[in-house]
C-alpha cells in the first residue's frame, strides 16, 4: 500500500513558478495571438532576433511535411507557409521539448519514451483534428505534445514518491490520475492547468489540456473568477471537442504502442463517442496507418529518433485475416483497432462462413452459441475466447483498461495459430 503525503496545493504552485517562463521571442509570439491587427512582418521581427529559433522554422518549412519543390530561405515566406498558428505551436513544441531533460529511464517510467508517446499524441491529434475540419489543428498539436507535462512536474517534485503511486496504479489497474487525486489532492491536469498560466498560454489551449480525461467521461470544467464574464457556450463545446480528440489520440497511440505512455491503461470512452458520431471505424484506421509518416516529418526537430518508435502494425509477420463476434459495440471497437495495429485484418463473421475458411482466426466472447463455437472447433477453425478477460474488467474504472496484457495474449494465441496454419499448407 502506498504511504504519501498530501501534497498542498501550495507547494505545487511554487514548484510550477520556479521553473523558467517561455523564452521571450514565444512570450512575445502567444502576446501578438491576441493582437487582431498583428501582421506577419510582426512576427519575422520577433522570430529573426532569435537566431536558433529562425533556423529551425526555415529548417521546418523546408521539411517534407510541406513537400515544396522550391527552397524557403526567408523567415517571411516561412510565416506564409506555415502559418501563424504553426509557427506559434510549432516554438511552443520546441520549449516543451526543452524539458526533457536527461534520457535517464527508470523501471517505471521511460523519459525517452515519454516523449515519443508525447509527439505521437500530439500528431494525432493534429490529424484528427483536421479530419474533423476543427479550427486551429496546430493548437491541438500543442495540446497533445502538452497533455501530460503535468507529469514530467509531479515526477521532478516527489520523484520515488510518484513511483509510488505509479506502481500502485499499475498494481490495482487504475488509473495513474485517479490514484494522483487521492494521494496528492489533484492530478497531473491540474499541474499543467498551473504551468500553462505560469506561461500565461491561451486559456483555450489550457482547458483543452486540463480536461482531456474529465471530457472522456462528458465533463468540462474551466474555473472562473467572480468577477470575469462568462465564456460563450459555443466556444466551450468548441473546446470540449478539442479536448476529446485529445483524449482519443492518445488512445490511439496507446493502443498502437508508440512510446511508452506513463500510465498504461487505455481509456475506450474517447474511442467509442467518436467512432458513433464522426469517425467510422475505417477513417480512423486510415489515420491511424498515417501516423507514422507524420512523426517522422517532426521527430527531427525534437531531437528524437524515429527509428525508436514502436511500430504501429505488422507484430505479426504479415498480414492475417480475423473475425470478431463480440456482442457490445464499444468492446469490438477497441479490439478491432487492437487488432489492425498488429497486422491484421478484420473480415465479417459472414463471409468466413459463407466460404469456409478455416485460415481465419475468430475472436468471440459469449455471445457466440456454444453450438456454433463447438462446430467452428471441430472442424479445425481457431476460436479465442475473450469472455474471462472481458468479464474481468467489465467493471474498470472509467472504462480504462490493461490492453498490454490482451495485446500479448492474442499475439501468442494468433502466432500459433497462423505458423501451425503454414506447417500444415
Amino acid at each position: 500500500m502506498v504511504i504519501a503525503q498530501k501534497l498542498h496545493a501550495e507547494n505545487l504552485f511554487e514548484q510550477v513558478q520556479s521553473l523558467p517562463p517561455l523564452p521571450s521571442a514565444v512570450s512575445k509570439l502567444y502576446e501578438l495571438a491576441g493582437d487582431p491587427l498583428v501582421s506577419s512582418r510582426d512576427m519575422e521581427h520577433v522570430i529573426t532576433h532569435d537566431q536558433v529559433l529562425t533556423a529551425r522554422i526555415l529548417k521546418y518549412a523546408n521539411s517534407a511535411y510541406y513537400g515544396l519543390s522550391h527552397r524557403i530561405s526567408t523567415v517571411s515566406h516561412a510565416i506564409m507557409i506555415i502559418g501563424f498558428d504553426g509557427i506559434r505551436s510549432l516554438t511552443l513544441g520546441f520549449t516543451v521539448f526543452g524539458m526533457k531533460g536527461s534520457h535517464q529511464t527508470d523501471h517505471l517510467f521511460n523519459r525517452e519514451g515519454f516523449w515519443r508517446h508525447s509527439l505521437a499524441t500530439a500528431s494525432a491529434a493534429r490529424l484528427l483534428a483536421i479530419h474533423l475540419d476543427l479550427p486551429n489543428p496546430e493548437e491541438l498539436f500543442v495540446a497533445g505534445l502538452m497533455h501530460d507535462i503535468g507529469r514530467i512536474v509531479l515526477i521532478e517534485h516527489l520523484k520515488e514518491r510518484y513511483f509510488d503511486i505509479l506502481n500502485e496504479s499499475i498494481e490495482r489497474d487504475i488509473p495513474l490520475y485517479i490514484l494522483e487525486r487521492e494521494y496528492l489532492g489533484m492530478d497531473h491536469t491540474h499541474v499543467a492547468r498551473l504551468l500553462c498560466q505560469h506561461w500565461k498560454l491561451p486559456l483555450s489551449l489550457t482547458e483543452i489540456i486540463a480536461n482531456h480525461h474529465e471530457c472522456a467521461h462528458g465533463e468540462f470544467y474551466v474555473p472562473m473568477e467572480e468577477d470575469e464574464p462568462p465564456i460563450n457556450d459555443a466556444l466551450l463545446r468548441q473546446w470540449e471537442t478539442a479536448s476529446r480528440v485529445v483524449a482519443l489520440a492518445e488512445s490511439l497511440v496507446k493502443l498502437s504502442e508508440i512510446g511508452c505512455g506513463v500510465d498504461p491503461l487505455v481509456s475506450t470512452n474517447p474511442i467509442n463517442f467518436f467512432t458513433n458520431r464522426e469517425l467510422p471505424m475505417q477513417q480512423l484506421m486510415q489515420i491511424i496507418y498515417s501516423l507514422p509518416d507524420d512523426i517522422n516529418t517532426v521527430e527531427s526537430f525534437f531531437n528524437l529518433n524515429v527509428s525508436m518508435f514502436g511500430h504501429m502494425h505488422g507484430l505479426l509477420d504479415q498480414t492475417r485475416h480475423v473475425a470478431l463476434v463480440l456482442e457490445q459495440e464499444k468492446t469490438y471497437s477497441f479490439i478491432s483497432i487492437l487488432l489492425q495495429s498488429m497486422g491484421c485484418h478484420i473480415i465479417p463473421i459472414e463471409t468466413m462462413l459463407s466460404q469456409h475458411d478455416s485460415s481465419v482466426c475468430i475472436i468471440s466472447d459469449d455471445s457466440m452459441s456454444p453450438q456454433l463455437k463447438s462446430d467452428l472447433r471441430a472442424t479445425g477453425d481457431k476460436v479465442i475466447d475473450i469472455t474471462a478477460w472481458i468479464k474481468r474488467h467489465s467493471m474498470a474504472y472509467y472504462d480504462a483498461l490493461p490492453i498490454l496484457s490482451l495485446r500479448q495474449h492474442l499475439l501468442g494465441e494468433l502466432t500459433d495459430f497462423f505458423d501451425e496454419q503454414e506447417m500444415n499448407a
